[in-house]
C-alpha cells in the first residue's frame, strides 16, 4: 500500500513537473514574444530618432539660410533708405545755401551801391534767415541814415556857399 501511495505521489509529482514544464514553455514563448515586440519597438524608435537627428542639421541649415536672406534684404532696404535720406539732406542743404547765397549777394550789391553814393536803394530779404534779415534791415537803416546825413550836409553846404557869396 505504501508503494501504491508512493506511485501515486510520484505520478502526481511527474504530472506537476510536466505541467510546470508546459507552463514554463508557454511563459518562455510569451517572454520571447514580448522581447521581439520590444526589439521591434526599440528599432522603430531608434530609426525615428536617427531620422529626426539627421533632419536637425538640414533644418538648422535651412533656417540659417533663410535668416541670411532676410538679413541681406533688410540691409539692402536700410541702404536704400540711407541713400534716400542722404539725398534729401543734400537737396535741402543746396536749397538753403542757395537762399543764403542770394541774400548775401543782395547785401553785397547794396554795399556797392552805397559805395557809389546810391543811398536810396534798399535790400529785400524775403526768405532770409533771421540773422541775415537783421543784417539787411541794418544795411537799410544805415543807407537811410547816410542819406539823411548827406541831405543835412547838402543843406549846410548850401548855407555855407550862400554865406560865402554874400
Amino acid at each position: 500500500a505504501e508503494v501504491a501511495q508512493l506511485g501515486k505521489a510520484v505520478d502526481s509529482l511527474v504530472m506537476a513537473l510536466v505541467e510546470a514544464t508546459e507552463r514554463r514553455a508557454e511563459l518562455a514563448g510569451a517572454l520571447a514574444s514580448v522581447v521581439a515586440s520590444t526589439d521591434r519597438a526599440l528599432d522603430a524608435l531608434w530609426d525615428g530618432a536617427a531620422e529626426a537627428i539627421a533632419d536637425v542639421p538640414s533644418d538648422v541649415r535651412a533656417r540659417t539660410e533663410r535668416m541670411d536672406r532676410v538679413r541681406g534684404a533688410l540691409l539692402a532696404q536700410l541702404l536704400v533708405a540711407f541713400i534716400i535720406a542722404f539725398g534729401i539732406v543734400i537737396a535741402l542743404g543746396v536749397f538753403f545755401v542757395a537762399g543764403v547765397e542770394r541774400d548775401v549777394r543782395s547785401l553785397r550789391e547794396l554795399a556797392r551801391a552805397m559805395e557809389r553814393g546810391e543811398l536810396s536803394e534798399q535790400v529785400q530779404m524775403d526768405r532770409a534767415t533771421e540773422e541775415l534779415a537783421e543784417l539787411g534791415d541794418a544795411f537799410n537803416r544805415l543807407a537811410a541814415s547816410l542819406a539823411s546825413v548827406r541831405e543835412k550836409q547838402s543843406y549846410y553846404d548850401s548855407i555855407v556857399t550862400g554865406l560865402n557869396q554874400t
